[in-house]
């Protein structure tokens, strides 16, 4: 409390810093898309954010498992239900026999492949890609 009467820039620069993380953490408030892991960013180690493009959705349940279920441009994350994904996917105004989804949990333990329109299992960003065209070609 004395460091608040004393310093209240200190506070005020604190509550900044904190709100700013928590902004850019969310992806908004950047000023460009690298600096928020947009377009011209490289996807982080292991991740297929680099194939994500206009037709395809990514659920990924480990990204901010914490929160509700939610969707942040072409990412569905949080507590998500299989129920929870549909109903984000029709808010969307998305029809899952014209998108391509890629769940990064769904059947990990086994080898990349595709059911419908879900590419599943431990895939490579290579593997996405390829059975993204696949789904693509049989529109």
């Amino acid at each position: 409390m004395v460091l608040i009467r004393r310093f209240p820039s200190l506070l005020a620069s604190s509550l900044v810093v904190v709100f700013g993380v928590t902004i850019a953490a969310c992806g908004g408030g950047a000023a460009d898309d690298s600096a928020s892991g947009g377009a011209d960013a490289p996807p982080a180690a292991g991740s297929v954010a680099g194939t994500i493009t206009g037709d395809m959705i990514s659920i990924d349940r480990q990204e901010m498992p914490d929160l509700p279920c939610h969707a942040m441009d072409n990412t569905i994350m949080g507590d998500c239900t299989e129920e929870q994904v549909d109903g984000l996917l029709t808010e969307m105004g998305l029809d899952k026999s014209q998108i391509v989804i890629h769940d990064t949990q769904l059947m990990e333990d086994q080898e990349c492949h595709v059911m419908e329109t879900t590419i599943m299992g431990e895939c490579s960003e290579e593997d996405v890609q390829a059975f993204a065209e696949e789904i693509r070609s049989k529109r």
